[in-house]
């Protein structure tokens, strides 16, 4: 596994634990201190299936893309200003 690839993984599952904690969280205060509880449970439904739903797109595309390449043959920044 290139070092590129690596950081690139260890940055996705950090955001992805991030995003789980965010969510937990997010869950709970709903949960806990929504005035209704139909509702409540309606909108914990509804973020759980988009999150599993991206979460599903996501992470082909990202193992999809070739790590690699974007460090390879690419012009100099600025149009090769010298910045």
């Amino acid at each position: 596994m290139s070092p590129v690839l690596a950081a690139g993984l260890i940055a996705y599952l950090a955001f992805l634990a991030f995003y789980a904690i965010f969510g937990f969280f997010l869950i709970y205060h709903v949960q806990r201190f929504s005035i209704s509880q139909r509702v409540a449970t309606t909108m914990t439904a509804f973020f759980i299936t988009v999150s599993i739903i991206v979460i599903i797109v996501t992470v082909p595309v990202f193992y999809g893309i070739d790590w690699n390449a974007p460090l390879t043959n690419q012009p100099a920044p600025f149009g090769g200003l010298g910045l």
